[in-house]
């Protein structure tokens, strides 16, 4: 390799690989644009990386497990974690060291930002905006090669894998350059659209106090004007509330609070405006078409740190723009956890509390089908608060393992997990009620005999009540539960080791620097709150689900004893009424489906969840009543472990699941118990029958069918 490393302004338009950032950045400094002075890193070094180290061939096998298609957001987190792991624990070969190194010297003493610049990224096509990683205040070049490496990384985060994905490009032709400029310490900074978002007639500019990364992030609410693009008339200015800036640190960036003189000013005045907005139609012109430019104000100069065309409005329900907002900073996790737990988990139990209070039995078929039809918007007005609230809430958990992961550099990229187990979780407190229940029954056989009797004895009484209120929450049937205490009274799961925790925290905060120790420990915090909650979360909306059940099973009923056909005409919703007619039964079909498969694989490949090896017969969860014939000891093989059947996970040896994930409520609950668990298996209730012999190695993300 001649040259592995150019100066913006030497990048012209030969076909060197600086990916589309780095080309517009040299492109402007060209036509006399303020250009912080900069590199790019040519994207033949993280070809040359990757095929070295080997990196690359891993990357092509981690995402040949599954066909992407059949990947859920959790999967494609989890990938992109194994990934970003290699890279973690790879370094930077010597003789690309020494090749790039001498290159970059100019910055030994210079504070830098660190930026990536993909080969598609800010093309007139496609916009990675917000997909990759980007650094500030970066020192020297050993830090410099530290997070280009983070960058490199970022190519394989999970939003990038799907944007990859549906533009079609593959490993062979996803590469890297990575730009690196001198850090300009704004005083002011923002973003501008030439052309608005929301009018093409106007432009858009917003601008915060301090470092734009405060505002990219979302931290900080910008100011916003809209302008009239003709005769640069300001037709609105929404003031927010001006509070907090983020600034330039020794360790990258951090938030500081505003002077009393900032909070009651705006960040730039309408003839700084005019200036930002007649260079943003400037840059249009330069490049032919609308920009969305980055920039940043210091010393009375402005600086244009990036510019990239405004590809097509994505609509509002594109899934990227979705898997983009489940990514949030610490800050706003420690407000969105505030409103979780101070405000809509006590609103979730009381209300679910009033509803239980309610005697379906005594209300009239009109009054039945009125509380039918508030429990299904209930649930729905949940269902939409889990995905609004609770989901993003999960990027707690996400958010500490790559913290853990940058820092620690484990072996294993879920290590983080182990700092996360014994938060009191409501299934597992569920469970250990469930066992103590258990363990009363098997030491007193004639008082188990009485309560299925239904003996009005006091004890007898006493014991059913309690029984009945846990299990009437989740629509457990107490005779059918009953018959599984046997097995469960029994059980007992290794927990994960309490002093291995405590020595992994303690690894984890000694690589922290002294004045960074309070953020690495709200970190663990949050990954400890989100982690509890992404289980607490499902239990909470299966209560609803229960309550909405109970309804039903009323209206089913009623349908079945006395043929009352006015039930069906009052539902309001088509699905509530699908919901009546609908019956958890494997179909006759598709057993025959089943047996009439000619061949099946011995071995499946899925998601490694919690590691762990086992060997263990099947039983195989494709209806309700399939949970109570499990046995201590077998492999639970489902769909999805929802809410309600955690119940006999402390019975199982080991876990597979259709739904893929390390973040889902069954791997979850697992990683709780020690149990391996594999998740992320297409067809699994398919393709593995009860009875047959099966081994989960939760190590490799492999499920071995051991057919005769």
């Amino acid at each position: 390799m001649s040259k592995s490393v150019y100066l913006l302004s030497e990048i012209d338009d030969s076909d060197l690989n600086v990916g589309g950032k780095a080309r517009s950045l040299g492109y402007l400094i060209k036509q006399g644009i303020q250009v912080p002075q900069g590199s790019v890193i040519i994207g033949d070094v993280y070809d040359w990386y990757t095929e070295k180290t080997g990196i690359r061939g891993r990357i092509i096998i981690e995402l040949s497990r599954k066909k992407f298609t059949d990947m859920r957001w959790e999967e494609l987190w989890d990938a992109s974690q194994r990934i970003r792991n290699m890279f973690n624990k790879t370094s930077i070969p010597e003789k690309i060291r020494e090749e790039i190194k001498p290159q970059l010297t100019q910055y030994n003493e210079k504070k830098t930002a660190v930026r990536s610049s993909s080969a598609a990224e800010d093309s007139g096509q496609t916009s990675f905006a917000g997909l990759h990683e980007s650094y500030v205040n970066v020192s020297g070049i050993e830090e410099i090669l530290e997070k280009t490496r983070l960058v490199w990384a970022s190519l394989w985060s999970d939003a990038a894998l799907l944007y990859r994905q549906e533009l079609g490009l593959s490993v062979d032709e996803s590469t890297m350059p990575v730009v690196i400029q001198e850090m300009i310490q704004g005083d002011v900074s923002g973003v501008a659209f030439s052309k608005s978002p929301n009018n093409p007639e106007e432009m858009m500019i917003e601008a915060v106090y301090g470092l734009c990364k405060g505002l990219v992030d979302g931290k900080v609410e910008p100011d916003r004007w809209t302008i009239k693009r003709e005769n640069m008339e300001i037709t609105s200015h929404f003031e927010p509330i001006r509070e907090i800036s983020i600034i330039a640190s020794e360790n990258g960036s951090k938030e500081t609070t505003l002077p009393e003189t900032k909070r009651h000013t705006p960040p730039i005045d309408n003839s700084r405006l005019t200036q930002i907005a007649n260079l943003v139609l400037k840059l249009e012109k330069i490049f032919g078409k609308p920009q969305d430019v980055e920039w940043t104000i210091n010393e009375d100069e402005i600086y244009i740190i990036q510019a990239r065309p405004i590809t097509t409005i994505q609509d509002k329900d594109d899934i990227r723009n979705w898997y983009l907002s489940l990514r949030r900073s610490l800050d706003n996790l420690i407000e969105l956890e505030k409103r979780i737990t101070k405000e809509i988990i006590p609103e979730m139990i009381h209300e679910a509390t009033q509803l239980e209070k309610t005697n379906l039995t005594q209300l009239n078929n009109p009054e039945l089908i009125e509380e039918i039809n508030h429990r299904a918007g209930r649930m729905k007005h949940w269902h939409d608060i889990y995905w609004d609230e609770f989901i993003p809430m999960a990027h707690g958990t996400r958010l500490f393992g790559q913290i853990y992961n940058d820092r620690v550099k484990p072996d294993d990229p879920y290590e983080f997990t182990k700092l996360l187990s014994g938060t009191n979780m409501l299934s597992l407190e569920r469970n250990n009620r469930i066992t103590e229940i258990a363990r009363k029954l098997s030491e007193n056989p004639p008082l188990k005999e009485k309560i299925l009797q239904g003996s009005t004895e006091e004890q007898a009484t006493r014991l059913k009540e309690e029984i009945t209120e846990l299990f009437a929450r989740y629509n457990l049937d107490i005779k059918s539960i009953i018959g599984l205490l046997d097995e469960i009274q029994d059980t007992e799961k290794e927990q994960p080791k309490k002093k291995e925790a405590e020595k992994l925290t303690e690894k984890y905060l000694k690589s922290f620097e002294k004045d960074q120790q309070s953020f690495a420990e709200e970190a663990l915090r949050l990954g400890r709150s989100s982690w509890k909650l992404r289980d607490d979360d499902n239990i909470l909306l299966g209560r609803y689900e229960t309550l909405l059940k109970k309804a039903l099973d009323e209206a089913k009923k009623r349908l079945l004893d006395t043929g009352v056909e006015p039930i069906e005409d009052m539902l309001e919703d088509e699905i509530i009424l699908s919901l009546l007619q609908e019956e958890k039964v494997v179909t006759r079909e598709k057993r025959e489906h089943i047996e009439e498969e000619k061949f099946k694989p011995r071995q499946l490949v899925g998601q490694p969840a919690v590691p762990g090896l086992i060997t263990g017969k099947a039983r195989v969860i494709n209806e309700e009543s399939d949970l109570f014939k499990f046995k201590k000891g077998e492999i639970l093989v489902c769909d999805s472990i929802d809410p309600n059947m955690t119940f006999i996970v402390p019975l199982a040896n080991g876990i597979i699941e259709r739904r893929g994930g390390m973040l889902i409520h069954g791997a979850i609950i697992a990683r709780e118990y020690g149990i391996p668990c594999v998740t992320g298996i297409p067809n699994a209730t398919k393709l593995v029958e009860t009875g047959d012999s099966v081994t989960v190695d939760g190590y490799l993300g492999l499920v071995i069918i051991n057919r005769l």
